[in-house]
């Protein structure tokens, strides 16, 4: 891993898109890493609960952390635009259940 090197020009052309992060007890290289990312590409580093492992050990907690993080970096998720002329389709939580087919 140290040895590998950074494609640095295509990584500052993308850097909107680019959310360093790191867990908020993580210590070390890892933490290094993203960190040093950060700084070169003049982005916050985003801390989640948690160490290096935080998405295991507290997943809910880690989740609302990259909810928020994903909001700031994209904005608040809207459903899609339906693609289909007669409308939207029901979301998954409003559809009826499938009805029973008669059998010859």
């Amino acid at each position: 891993m140290r040895l590998h090197r950074l494609a640095w020009p295509g990584l500052r052309a993308a850097a909107g898109r680019i959310v360093p992060a790191a867990g908020a007890t993580s210590t070390g290289f890892p933490r290094q890493c993203a960190r040093a990312l950060a700084e070169e590409l003049g982005r916050p580093l985003a801390e989640f609960p948690g160490g290096h492992s935080g998405f295991v050990l507290r997943p809910a907690a880690f989740a609302a952390r990259l909810h928020d993080v994903l909001d700031q970096a994209t904005g608040p998720a809207q459903d899609p635009a339906p693609t289909d002329p007669t409308g939207p389709r029901p979301r998954s939580d409003e559809r009826q259940p499938p009805r029973s087919v008669a059998q010859p």
